[in-house]
């Protein structure tokens, strides 16, 4: 396989160089040929000839001078570097394949006639199903529990607990005091009250969460008083308890889960307490917490008709004493009060309730299902049934379904009636079956259970068509009388029920027919066995392709099909097929229609002997699977089997069976010429490396100077690489910009891409890259290639671009058209660079100031010294260097002369105004009378980086306007004397 690359002419290193350069020209603006102004200043001790200024010289006139077409300008003035163009490559195709295979050859079959044989019947189970069964459910959105929300409060003088009363300050010491008693009580109520819904009988069990009841003892005022110091005497502080704590609940309220020091559950005749005794505390205790559980409230016994209203009052009380302690003296003055406090609190919310439903009439249901069978696949010889005998075994099996209604029941009195179909001739089962009339009648107690009935046998009496018998029967069911029965369940229980069915579900089983009533079509043969020969290829196709996955051809390939037959009675004309076919390899691929499901060529209908039978089928490919079959040095090579089998027979009125003999089938398969049009596979040619150098030819002079380094910032390359080939292709690109031969090596650019292999072949698929120094504002559609160093690539302008690509196919899938003898790679690219001044920038600008001679001469010739004042107003923003030539009219370097000067011309403002430098060039003879010859002045600016202004884009209306002087600061000498000298 051979790469080929169509060049064609573009300005295609343009893409890869930004530089201006301003072209040496001699200006009319400064020709003095045609007389000069003459007027002159007089004063001091020089003479000032002005020569007049130059026109603003704009960059946008000498970018256009240039006839640049790959600048570009944009509305606001601005320049950039824009350029786009195509080329191709081309891939040589692998050569088209085409081959032919021998006839596959089946060896004859002989045959004998055949007897009639039933298989098992199998008829698919009908499945009837009941209206949802309506389940008791109740609401119970307005019943609450109300919130415990208690507090006992006392407040008593300092003197009730300690026994002393200081008003005055006094020195901290410790005062006993005690023992002291707080005894008191309280109650608050507790009210439930609810409405019934229809379904609800009872409430019988109310069941909580955020269950939990805590109290609260708060003494921390009488702890805020006691001394802290040592006590004389021993180290007891406080000795304090809660004696005795009580909560008094009624027998329906079950409580557990006690915690706190002194705690318990008391259970007695009428109450069941929450208590607390003698829990001792101490003076780290300021709050005293405990808590407990009320689990349930039980309901049963309480009466409930049609509403529940519970009403409960709760006492509590406590006894708190103080043995003794010790108050701090100091602390007195400051409390005339002591208070104690009691809190009960508690948010109970319902968790679930025990609840009774009453009992629910369930509607009577009454359907039908339609019960309808083909029995397939009989012996062809078959015409009418009339009754199938079957082997012991054979039955209806009745399913019915538990609803799974628990903990709801049903009452007894219900009954389920089902009348089953006619052709079914049943033994007795027990009393529930009328073998009679086929009614079944399963009272409710046994309705849900596996019912097996035993079948004799199956009585039809309907014709055989196309060796099937269509059943059409009825099922019908009555359900009646069932009751739901009053229930006790959990409430999140029952109203979590879902939909509710009874399913009935008839299902035969073991149909195996041992004899049968029937009426025969004439003798059937078999005249067709199975049987099978191989198919062989080993055709060359391509070193290139390692592995195939499929195979298309161009056009279709004919099979020709045919069967022979010898050996019947000559009373015998036609012959006619039973599911009779050609089994070909699942590789194969045929057209549409002409093989079924499992790549079989089907024989139908019938043919005449004499004629034998024929039949053409299309082979259009083959597929090998995901996996693929290896090929080893471009040979195809494939062998499989093809199988023959099926059956076939024939009608006569006269013929019986003694009359037939030996019957000798012989089938055979022609396949056409093979024309492979497409693979699909892995494919690796051998696509050799490009070198290409491309040449800069007719560029602009502005982008050839090699004094010129530009700034290049943001460019962008976009590439577009469209293929035909279902090849996707790996390509290492590499650019190698070059100047008299030598690379520049901080320009060379090298990165992989990878083209999309076409999505239909023949036609392009386009791989579309964004080739930028960065992946930022990349454009829809395409694929980022981050080059960090793309800028300085563009920087020094190169005289030749070295490209080298080294294409590599990739991948293990690959896609070829055999018919595309050259396949296309076309590349379009684009390329936008902005110009912008920067810290890189660099330019030069000459000029010449000709035609002095001709103004100037008689000057000249007395003058031993002139200046040449220059008044430079800049709007480039760049810092310029002045450097002068002087020439003879000849233009030639003027020798005898030297040159001194202010060589420095001051950059535009940092707002793009225009800045003024005055450069005043001195020009002394060194050798007498050199002056008179100087006809012109070439001068030359050059710009260099300044960080001031580096960055500043590059506009068509900046611009350099010069105005000339020249001073003669010696005089002019006339004559050889001193009294011809004057001076002016």
């Amino acid at each position: 396989m051979r790469l080929l690359i169509v060049r064609k002419k573009i300005y295609l290193l343009a893409l890869l160089v930004i530089v201006v350069q301003f072209t040496n020209c001699r200006k009319k603006d400064y020709d003095l040929s045609k007389g000069i102004n003459t007027e002159m200043t007089i004063g001091g001790d020089s003479l000032t000839i002005p020569l007049g200024s130059t026109k603003p010289v704009t960059l946008g006139s000498i970018v256009d001078e240039q006839a640049a077409d790959i600048l570009k300008k944009s509305e606001d003035g601005s320049y950039s570097l824009r350029l786009e163009d195509t080329s191709n490559a081309s891939i040589d195709a692998i050569e088209a394949v085409a081959f032919t295979l021998d006839p596959v050859s089946i060896t004859p079959i002989v045959t004998e006639a055949s007897d009639i044989v039933f298989q098992d019947i199998e008829f698919d189970p009908v499945v009837v199903s009941s209206d949802p069964i309506t389940i008791p459910q109740t609401n119970l959105n307005d019943f609450a529990v109300p919130n415990v929300d208690e507090s006992l409060s006392k407040t008593f003088s300092k003197m009730d607990v300690f026994g002393v009363d200081y008003s005055d300050p006094v020195p901290s010491a410790p005062i006993p005091f005690g023992p002291y008693n707080y005894i008191d009580d309280n109650d608050f109520d507790i009210n439930l009250n609810f409405d019934f819904t229809q379904d609800l009988k009872k409430i019988e069990k109310v069941y909580l969460k955020n269950n939990i009841v805590t109290v609260k003892f708060d003494k921390s005022t009488i702890n805020s008083l006691l001394y802290e110091g040592a006590i004389p005497g021993g180290n007891e502080r406080l000795q304090d308890q809660i004696v005795d704590f009580y909560i008094d609940f009624p027998k329906e309220y079950i409580l557990s889960s006690n915690t706190g020091v002194g705690t318990q559950i008391v259970e007695g005749a009428t109450t069941n307490s929450f208590v607390i005794k003698n829990a001792d505390l101490d003076v780290s205790t300021g709050e005293y917490v405990a808590s407990f559980k009320i689990d349930y409230v039980d309901l049963s016994g309480y009466p409930q008709t049609g509403s529940l209203s519970y009403n409960s009052t709760i006492p509590y009380g406590i006894h708190y004493q103080i043995a003794q302690g010790y108050v701090d003296a100091a602390k007195l003055p400051s409390v005339s009060e002591v208070n104690f406090s009691i809190s009960l609190n508690a948010s109970p919310q319902i968790d679930d309730l025990e609840i009774v439903v009453n009992e629910k009439d369930i509607q009577d249901e009454i359907g039908a299902e339609d019960y309808k069978e083909t029995i397939k696949d009989l012996p062809i010889e078959v015409a009418k049934i009339h009754k199938l005998q079957l082997a012991p075994g054979a039955k209806l099996q009745l399913i019915i379904n538990d609803p799974a209604i628990a903990p709801f029941t049903f009452k007894a009195g219900g009954e389920c009636v089902i009348e089953l179909p006619e052709i079914f001739s049943f033994k007795p089962y027990g009393t529930y079956l009328d073998v009679n009339t086929n009614i079944l009648t399963l009272p409710i107690a046994d309705l849900f259970n596996t019912h097996d009935l035993e079948i004799e046998e199956i009585v039809l009496n309907r014709d055989v068509v196309d060796r099937k018998v269509e059943i059409e029967e009825s099922v019908e069911y009555r359900v009646t009388g069932l009751t739901l029965d009053e229930t006790t369940a959990r409430f999140n229980t029952i109203n979590g029920f879902g939909e509710k069915k009874i399913e009935l579900e008839l299902r035969a089983v073991g149909l195996e027919i041992v004899d049968a009533v029937i009426d025969t079509k004439s003798i059937a043969f078999d005249i067709i066995t199975t049987n099978e020969e191989e198919i062989n290829i080993n055709e060359f196709i391509a070193e290139e392709v390692k592995k195939l996955y499929s195979i298309g051809l161009g056009g279709s390939a004919a099979l020709e099909l045919s069967i022979d037959v010898e050996g019947l009675p000559a009373e015998i004309e036609d012959v006619f097929f039973d599911n009779a076919f050609i089994q070909f390899p699942s590789e194969f691929k045929f057209r549409t229609g002409d093989v079924n499901d499992e790549n079989k060529a089907v024989f139908e209908g019938g043919f005449k002997v004499a004629d034998g039978y024929r039949k053409t089928i299309y082979l259009v490919g083959f597929d090998f699977g995901a996996d693929g079959i290896e090929i080893t040095d471009g040979m195809f090579k494939y062998d499989e089997k093809v199988l023959l089998g099926g059956k076939a027979y024939v009608n006569s009125t006269t013929l019986n069976a003694e009359q037939v003999g030996t019957v000798t089938i012989t089938p055979g398969v022609n396949i056409g010429e093979i024309k492979i049009r497409t693979i699909e596979g892995k494919v690796e040619p051998q696509i050799d490396p490009v070198n290409e150098k491309l040449e800069l030819t007719d560029l602009p002079d502005m982008l050839t100077s090699g004094q010129n380094v530009f700034d290049v910032i943001d460019p962008v390359i976009t590439l577009e690489v469209g293929n035909t080939m279902g090849l996707p292709v790996k390509v290492n690109l590499e650019l190698l910009p070059k100047r008299n031969g030598s690379v520049i090596e901080n320009g060379k650019i090298s990165t992989p891409l990878t083209i999309e292999a076409a999505e239909e072949l023949g036609e392009h698929t386009w791989s579309k890259f964004w080739l930028a120094k960065d992946g930022e504002h990349v454009s829809t559609g395409y694929t980022a290639i981050e080059i960090p160093n793309l800028p300085n690539l563009l920087k020094t302008v190169p005289d030749e671009i070295e490209i080298k690509v080294t294409p590599q196919v990739v991948g293990d899938h690959h896609k070829v058209d055999l018919n595309i003898q050259e396949n296309d790679i076309e590349f379009r690219y684009a390329v936008n660079v902005p110009l912008n001044f920067g810290e890189d920038f660099r330019i030069q600008y000459c000029d010449t100031i000709g035609g002095l001679q001709a103004g100037l001469a008689d000057y000249l010739k007395m003058a031993k010294k002139i200046d040449v004042i220059a008044i430079v107003a800049n709007s480039i923003p760049l810092d310029l260097d002045l450097s002068v030539r002087p020439l003879q009219d000849n233009g030639r370097l003027l020798e005898g002369v030297s040159l001194s000067a202010d060589m420095k011309i001051q950059s535009c403002d940092i707002d793009g105004k225009a800045r003024e430098s005055k450069v005043n060039l001195g020009l002394k003879e060194t050798e007498e009378g050199a002056l008179a010859y100087l006809d012109a002045l070439e001068f030359t600016i050059k710009a260099s980086k300044n960080s001031t202004v580096a960055g500043m884009p590059l506009k068509e209306d900046q611009s350099i306007r010069i105005e000339l002087k020249i001073r003669i600061p010696e005089g002019l000498t006339i004559g050889g004397s001193d009294s011809n000298q004057l001076v002016y």
